[in-house]
Formats: structure tokens, sequence, C-alpha cells
């Protein structure tokens, strides 16, 4: 046992990480076979070398997936660009043509027809056979590298758990490391709320356990805000992603990290603080328009509804008789009529 589980170590040490995956998968087996029951040490050891395998296979398909997309395209063959542009053919000759590929058709299918008959009476018995539990489980999804080391590291989480609280120091120190690497896998896995919750678990159990000026805690602080940063469901999400890299900024700071990892840090938060910045912008704007159109919205309803509700005064009005037309006063500077004899 000490044998196989040292030269795992050594394979893991030398990134020989598929060879530290079957011999540490080779020894928890053993040992549970020996005592009864999963170490999770060794478990921890196993899930670990499963997530480096699972990120140097996802690193290769992304390489090759690049590498793809550098292709240069391939250009139509100049026969193809011939036919495209071609005068059109005699209709004779299109006849013709077309008559001889319907007979060549024809023959082909005869022969495709039986050479698949004969062999579908000669595999028809060994496919019914195939046919139940086993045709179930081809059909079922293969276990990707990711998923493997998440289920291997959760029992070694949960094997951990158990051993609380008399395991002491020793063992909070290593659920907690299995609360980050659970953590970085489901990064990986871009389940970032996941991430969130298993560093945020991480995050507690060192803040106990080390030193509050510690690389341990401006590390899990950095990856506690990463996965903030991309979960960014909401503004406290990204305000929870902002405190923790200031955190694990500060505290580089006082550790005397190397300058290369403090600029990096500085210029990760000086960044997101500007697309914080700049989002809460956006939504202040969209808030503003839509507290616009809400009011114009209102105002519309309301004259509406007072138009709608009004009386045509038109309808109240009484028609006033034209007032009678006053005598005409005598204007004493009108010229006076000379008196008649008759008036005198």
């Amino acid at each position: 046992m000490d044998t196989l589980i040292s030269s795992a170590k050594k394979a893991y040490a030398t990134k020989d990480y598929e060879q530290a995956v079957e011999l540490f998968g080779d020894a928890c087996a053993s040992y549970a076979e020996k005592h009864g029951e999963e170490s999770p040490d060794l478990l921890y050891e196993y899930g670990n070398s499963l997530f480096q395998v699972a990120i140097a296979n996802s690193t290769l398909l992304n390489s090759e997936a690049v590498d793809q997309n550098k292709l240069p395209v391939e250009q139509p063959e100049e026969e193809n660009q011939a036919f495209s542009f071609a005068p059109e053919a005699d209709e004779e000759e299109e006849k013709e043509n077309e008559k001889a590929e319907e007979e060549d058709q024809e023959e082909e299918g005869r022969v495709e027809g039986a050479e698949s008959s004969a062999e579908d009476n000669a595999t028809n018995e060994g496919d019914e056979d195939q046919e139940g539990p086993a045709a179930e489980e081809e059909e079922e999804e293969e276990e990707s590298d990711f998923e493997a080391a998440w289920r291997i590291l959760d029992l070694c989480r949960v094997l951990f758990e158990k051993q609380l609280p008399d395991g002491g120091r020793d063992v909070e120190l290593k659920l907690a490391n299995s609360y980050a690497l659970l953590g970085e896998i489901a990064i990986e896995d871009d389940n970032y709320a996941q991430a969130a919750e298993d560093f945020e678990s991480a995050l507690q159990l060192k803040e106990k356990l080390h030193d509050k000026e510690s690389k341990e805690l401006s590390e899990a602080n950095y990856m506690l805000g990463l996965a903030y940063e991309f979960k960014a469901e909401s503004a406290e999400d990204s305000e929870k992603a902002l405190k923790h890299l200031k955190a694990a900024l500060d505290i580089a700071k006082k550790v005397k990290t190397d300058e290369k990892t403090i600029q990096e840090l500085e210029q990760k938060v000086h960044d997101f603080e500007q697309e914080i910045k700049a989002s809460k912008e956006n939504r202040d704007a969209v808030a503003t328009a839509a507290s616009n159109l809400i009011g114009r919205d209102a105002m519309a309803g309301a004259i509406d509804k007072m138009l709608s509700g009004a009386t045509d005064i038109s309808t109240l009005a009484r028609k006033k008789k034209a007032p009678k037309r006053a005598a005409p006063a005598t204007d004493k500077y009108a010229p006076k009529k000379p008196k008649t004899d008759s008036d005198k």
C-alpha cells in the first residue's frame, strides 16, 4: 500500500496525472477492501488527480478547436465553378444524361438492397440479444472528467465533515481544501452559483485556521470574488465580488506578495470597479427612461379619463333672450327741428 501511494504521489509531482489517477484509484480500492471503509485522504488525492486530467483534456480540446478555426477555407474546385457558370446544355443531351443516371441508380439500389437484406438476416438474432439493460446503458451519457472529480471530492467532503469536531484543526484544514477544490471544479463546469457557495464555505474555515494576513486568505478571497464575478446575477453579486477582490489585494500587499501578482490584482480591481460603474449608469438610465414612460402614460391616462367623464357644458348653457333695445336717448347736440305753425 505504501509503495502504491508513493508511486501515485510521484506521478502527480511529475504531472503524469493520468498515471496518478490510476494509482490513486487502486490505492482507494485497496484501502476500502482492507479496512471496510473509504479513506477521505486518498479520495482527496484521487479526486484532485481526476480534476487535473479534466483540465488537461479541456485545454487540449479548446486548443484543437482554435486550430480548427484557423484552417484555410477550401475554395470550390474549378470544375464546380465551371458548372455554375457554364451555358445551358442542349435539352436532348440533358434528357439522355438524366435517363442514364436513373438507370444507374436503379441498378445500385438493387445491389444495395440485396446486400442489406443479407446483413439484416445475419445480424438480426444478435441485435435481439443485445436489447435490454445493456442497450440502455449504452444510451446513457458517459460521465465527464469534471463530473467524476466532483463526485469523488464531494464524497471526500462528506467523510471529513463526519470526522468533525473530534478531528480537530487538521480535519478542518482538509475540509477547507476540499471545499476550495470543489469550487474550482464548479467554476470550470460553469456552475458559478455552486462555486460561490463552496468558496464561501472554504473561506469561513480558513479564516478560523489562518492568520488574517496570510496568503491562504488572500487566495480564498480572490477565488470567492472570482466566483461572484462570474455569477453576477444581481448588483449584490457584483458588490460581493468587488469586496472580496479588494480584500485579496489588501492582504496580498500586507504579506508582501510578489509585485507582479499585486499589479495584476490592482488592475483586476480597477477594471471591475469600472464595470460596476458602467453597469450602474446603464441601470440608472434605463430606470429614468422607464420612469419617464410611466409618467407620460399616467398623464395620458388621466387626461383620457377626464375627457371621457366630462359633461358637455354647452348643453347646460341657457340661451338668454336678447334684451329689449332701449329707446334712444335724446341727443342735446342733435339739430332741432324747426317749429311749424301746427306746433305753436
